[in-house]
């Protein structure tokens, strides 16, 4: 009986070690990374748009590819060496199909970004645009401009409906 349990013990701790290797974050190419996404609450965008994740290497964005699916995991064969560079990611929304300039730089619509520490970035969408240095404004006027006739002056019935224009000129 000790025989049998010795041998059935020695299999498994052999089994254990041939089936863990500590490359597994490395692809069939040597000059190649996989870069895992791990980011939940993704909703589908329908067949016009697709996610695409964006490394930024010495200030260049590069692209790390494209996914439709909102599932949580995504995983890409990235440049292992701009991806040892890279200070940043962020996931930008693109319009499906997308060529040429267009496609070598991301939209002006991104969704999270953050800051590579290590082999990891934590993104959120606190830091998406530069407000830390940039404070953003804007004015606003309460008015019902709907209700005046063309060219005349404000009749005061100003109760109803926000427009955004420029203050002193009228709505057109």
């Amino acid at each position: 009986m000790t025989k049998k349990i010795v041998i059935l013990a020695l299999l498994a701790f052999g089994l254990i070690f041939t089936s863990c290797n500590d490359d597994d974050e490395k692809t069939s190419d040597s000059s190649k990374e996989n870069l895992t996404l791990n980011i939940a609450g993704l909703e589908e965008l329908g067949s016009d748009f697709v996610y695409e994740g964006w490394i930024i290497v010495d200030g260049v964005p590069v692209s790390t590819g494209t996914f439709t699916s909102a599932a949580a995991e995504q995983s890409f064969e990235v440049d292992a060496a701009k991806l040892e560079a890279a200070i940043k990611f962020v996931l930008s929304i693109e319009p499906a199909g997308e060529t040429g300039d267009d496609a070598a730089t991301p939209s002006s619509t991104k969704l999270v970004v953050g800051e590579f520490s290590g082999e990891s970035a934590t993104v959120s969408v606190g830091t998406v645009g530069n407000f830390a240095t940039e404070a953003p404004s804007g004015k606003f006027f309460l008015r019902s401009p709907t209700d005046e006739m063309s060219g005349a002056e404000n009749n005061g019935n100003d109760e109803n409906g926000i427009w955004f224009g420029i203050p002193g000129t009228p709505p057109t």
